[in-house]
């Protein structure tokens, strides 16, 4: 079976079927498998990183704006 019936293409059903796939890799697909796995999920990890510290920094800079003008303003 390549592709999930479309009656069980529901998140859960998605999952077993992977878990089915993947027990039927060799041991150097497996291996394979994993280190792509775990690239994946560093570089979802770096991105949501950059974007945490990016958003702080903004959110910073926002306020140190907003209350400049905000004293300027109140001259």
């Amino acid at each position: 079976m390549d592709r999930l019936p479309t009656f069980l293409d529901k998140r859960i059903f998605g999952l077993i079927f992977e878990i089915g796939e993947i027990g039927k890799l060799t041991e150097e697909e497996l291996m394979s498998y994993e280190a792509s796995l775990k690239h994946k999920r560093d570089a979802e990890s770096v991105f949501n990183s950059a974007k945490k510290s990016g958003e702080s920094l903004g959110h910073a800079k926002g306020l140190a704006e907003g209350k400049a003008k905000g004293l300027a303003e109140g001259k």
